[in-house]
């Protein structure tokens, strides 16, 4: 087994994107790390102070991150981030509580988020 370097921070959500890299959300130093398939530091970037826990992202073909964050009772939401983590457009999920069920309802989100089925 190979352990990559996660700089700092508890590691959450992992997924590859199409280019064959590695996203990392880590949750409690609110970074985005992005691997090589080999564990090569692509880039480690840092997210806006009000993004509290990032929990996963997926990097979309323009480069740019879809990104959903929260933990315990900071906001728990999604948003859209550049390729070097300024928001572009975030929505805020709201908690409602029916009975014993939770149930979140996302505010807004337009367009499909595509998922690559490439082989790295």
């Amino acid at each position: 087994m190979v352990r990559w370097p996660v700089l700092q921070g508890s590691p959450d959500g992992v997924s590859v994107a199409e280019n064959c890299n590695v996203i990392i959300a880590v949750r409690d130093t609110g970074h985005l790390v992005v691997l090589t398939h080999t564990g090569q530091l692509v880039k480690d970037i840092s997210l806006p102070s009000g993004l509290f826990s990032p929990r996963h992202a997926i990097q979309l073909d323009d480069g740019q991150f879809l990104l959903c964050h929260g933990w315990g009772s900071s906001a728990y939401g999604i948003c859209l981030i550049t390729a070097d983590g300024h928001i572009i457009r975030s929505a805020v999920l709201q908690q409602i509580l029916k009975s014993i069920n939770q149930y979140y309802f996302i505010e807004f989100i337009e367009g499909p988020a595509g998922i690559s089925d490439q082989t790295c």
